[in-house]
Order: C-alpha cells, then sequence, then structure tokens
C-alpha cells in the first residue's frame, strides 16, 4: 500500500511540478570566486522507500569541494532536492523523517551563504552561520517529529474507536447468546509501568501502538473466550496490553470491569 502511494507521488515523464535546474543558467555573477568550504551532498535517507522515490523524482543534488568555482546551478538542484523532500515528507512522513527533510534546507542556506559572502563582502554570513543555524533547527525537527508522532497516535485511536464499535456490537449478542467474546483492538497509548506476564506479550516491541490487535496468547484465542474463564494473572497481562485499570480484586468485579470493556 505504502508503495503504492509513493507510486502515485512520483511525477509522470510527461509533466512534472519540479522545475529541474538548468545548468546553463547563471543567476548571479561569479566569475572567479569559490567556495572557501566544501558543501558535502546530502546523505541518503535510512528508508528504501523514499530513496527510491527520490532518485525517480529529482536526483540528489551533488557536492562541491573547497576551491570549487561558485555556480548557480548548485543552489538550484539543492533548492530542488529541498522542495522534493518537503513534498514527501508532507505526504508520506512515515518514510522521511523530519531532521532528514530539514537537512535539505539547511544545505541549501549553507549554499547561498557562500554565494551572499562573496557577491556582497561584508555582508555575508559569518562562518559560524551555518552551524548556528542548523544547531537551532534540531530541537524544532524535534518538536515536529514529536508532533508528528502524536497525531499518528491520534488517528491510531481513532481508527481503534471505530473498528472496535463493531467488535463490541459483535460481542454483545455473543455475550447474550452465552458464546465466546472476540479482544477488541489497543485504543490507548502507553502501558502500565509493571511487566506483563505472559511471554507473547513480553516480547511485543514497545511501546504498542494503538489499533494493534491483541496477540493471540494461549489465555485469549483469536477465536474469543467466556471472561469467567479468566484467571488475576490473565487480567493483570489484560490491563498491561490495553491500558486500562480493571480494578482492585475480587476477581469477580475485576471480570465484571472487563466484560464492560468488550461489550460497549
Amino acid at each position: 500500500m505504502l508503495r503504492s502511494a509513493l507510486a502515485l507521488l512520483a511525477p509522470s515523464s510527461s509533466s512534472s511540478i519540479f522545475l529541474k535546474p538548468d545548468l546553463s543558467v547563471q543567476l548571479f555573477s561569479s566569475r572567479e570566486m569559490n567556495y572557501q568550504a566544501a558543501v558535502p551532498p546530502l546523505p541518503p535517507p535510512a528508508a528504501a522507500e523514499a530513496v527510491a522515490y527520490l532518485a525517480a523524482t529529482a536526483p540528489p543534488a551533488a557536492g562541491v569541494a573547497a576551491g570549487d568555482p561558485l555556480s548557480a546551478a548548485h543552489v538550484a538542484a539543492a533548492a530542488v532536492e529541498t522542495r522534493v523532500r518537503k513534498r514527501l515528507r508532507a505526504d508520506a512522513p512515515q518514510v522521511l523523517s523530519a531532521e532528514e527533510s530539514v537537512a535539505a534546507a539547511v544545505r541549501e542556506h549553507v549554499l547561498l551563504a557562500h554565494h551572499a559572502a562573496q557577491q556582497y563582502p561584508g555582508a555575508g554570513a559569518p562562518a559560524w552561520f551555518g552551524p548556528a543555524i542548523e544547531s537551532a533547527i534540531r530541537p524544532l525537527a524535534r518538536q515536529v517529529e514529536n508532533l508528528t508522532g502524536r497525531v499518528d497516535d491520534l488517528a491510531d485511536m481513532l481508527n481503534a474507536k471505530i473498528e472496535n464499535a463493531r467488535i463490541r456490537s459483535i460481542n454483545l449478542h455473543c455475550f447474550s447468546a452465552g458464546l465466546p467474546v472476540r479482544a477488541v483492538l489497543k485504543e490507548t497509548p502507553g502501558h502500565p509501568l509493571r511487566e506483563p506476564n505472559n511471554p507473547v506479550l513480553a516480547a511485543l516491541q514497545r511501546p504498542v501502538r494503538p489499533g494493534t490487535r491483541l496477540p493471540d496468547v494461549a489465555f485469549f484465542p483469536a477465536n474469543g473466550l467466556q471472561v469467567i474463564d479468566l484467571r488475576n494473572e490473565h487480567l493483570n497481562d489484560l490491563e498491561w496490553f490495553y491500558n486500562i485499570d480493571l480494578g482492585p480484586a475480587p476477581i469477580a468485579s475485576r471480570r465484571k470491569e472487563l466484560e464492560t470493556y468488550l461489550l460497549r
């Protein structure tokens, strides 16, 4: 599904919203001016899907070495790379991190700073400008990433609640007929501080995301169960997985709380 979504984002050969840099165009008069420091190319993204999409959309901007002549083509290529990564981040945030997107904008500004320093002597950015900007942007990138994670959690919670409404409706009819009831999806992020007893639950990657289906554990098989068969240790594990509170003993009241959670 993700590959199909990325394929839809990739521009066709006949039409593209991105302007390819024209290497023959000189936006500045940069004769006899050189880069004072190297500006390496961006490292490839961690996700293979992002690498494939970027390669198909626009070639990665090449790096420049210290002493290379200033060229507007370098700035134009960096600008294209910034726009491509920004769009991919907006449309498929799961395959490109905020830092991987912001890094392109930082690199573009570093190239511009080299041009500005020599095109406008005395008005260019000082040597500390590039590192300072990157240092200032990193906390913002982390905040954006955290915000994206919270939005993803909210979307997963909403989808889980919608699916659970259907499951609970079925469970209510099954319970009334004396039939086994099924597990619902996890709705609430996080877990209690204690560890689960069941080895299947203990092996899950933490934290378990909202929308995750309860694994097929021995005490709660996929085809359902009778709540009255659950022991306290089973209820404790369900509290951990769903991040819910079934209350203290006696066990009869805890089972009743679980019935309510699975039926309504």
